[in-house]
């Protein structure tokens, strides 16, 4: 998540609302042993769930040990290297075909990185969301990180925000280049003659600690409900940093996205809607 945080190609969540409640369809924490044999599909689920088990909590990983930092990578190997990513038949797209990505797009809410400027960002700031919307559609990726200040985050105008924006470029399967031209400080308060965002469109940090989410309908989920209440607000211009690169999926299926970048960094997203 290269972008807002001026190094790499990604973002991150809350000190305290990054949890992550496991409760991806039909998976349960403990599992008899005759199910973890059964097949790279299984193996796959399994390790899925001890990943997001060692990241949830863990402020973005800013809060991570080494020990635990260690055991993440591992597990972000096997499944790369264990056949268990389910991206929708993309990995025998051609490399330039956008399908070669579908399973990228979406929105998505970051979990998990080892970038250290969005550890910085953690750290420093009352940060209460960090995510990412990537539309192969229209060729974009966004970055974001939105704040918590006071009453005015939940006062359903939303809080301050950075959005880093870039045009993306499908080069293989489930890998993206970008290079951002476009950076903003979205502020809390709406355009004039905007009306007040309703009950179904206050987005905010809706979602932000609640646990996976299946693949559902983009125009009724959390992703879609905080963009459209962002179009309403006002937004400061900032100068673009000169950043870009690549992203590469080496675990996608519906509901976790498990990406490398071109820094060498890892992220780990969970899907909004």
């Amino acid at each position: 998540m290269r972008s807002i945080c001026g190094s790499s190609s990604s973002f991150r969540h809350s000190h305290t609302i990054n949890r992550v409640p496991l409760r991806a369809r039909g998976a349960t924490l403990h599992r008899p042993a005759a199910w973890l044999g059964r097949g790279a599909g299984a193996t796959s689920s399994a390790r899925k769930q001890e990943l997001l088990e060692l990241t949830s909590g863990s402020s973005y990983g800013a809060t991570c040990d080494i020990g635990t930092a260690q055991k993440i990578e591992r597990l972000v190997d096997e499944l790369a290297g264990g056949g268990g990513s389910s991206s929708s038949g993309s990995s025998s797209s051609s490399g330039k075909s956008t399908t070669a990505a579908t399973a990228l797009d979406g929105s998505w809410r970051l979990v998990y990185t080892t970038e250290k400027s969005v550890h910085a960002i953690v750290r420093g700031l009352p940060v209460c969301f960090v995510g990412q919307r990537i539309a192969i559609g229209s060729s974009r990726v966004t970055n974001l990180i939105d704040f918590s200040v006071g009453k005015v985050a939940q006062s359903g105008e939303g809080g301050f925000g950075l959005r880093a924006s870039a045009p993306l470029t499908v080069t293989g399967p489930n890998r993206i280049e970008y290079r951002f031209d476009s950076f903003k400080l979205l502020l809390p308060w709406r355009r004039r003659g905007d009306a007040a965002p309703g009950a179904d469109t206050q987005a905010g940090s809706a979602g932000a600690g609640e646990g996976i989410r299946g693949k559902g309908a983009s125009k009724g989920g959390v992703g879609h409900r905080r963009e459209q209440a962002e179009e309403a607000r006002q937004a400061l211009p900032l100068p673009t940093p000169r950043a870009g690169g690549w992203t590469q999926g080496v675990f996608v299926d519906g509901e976790v996205r498990v990406m490398r970048n071109s820094q060498g960094d890892t992220l780990i997203f969970v899907r909004e809607d």
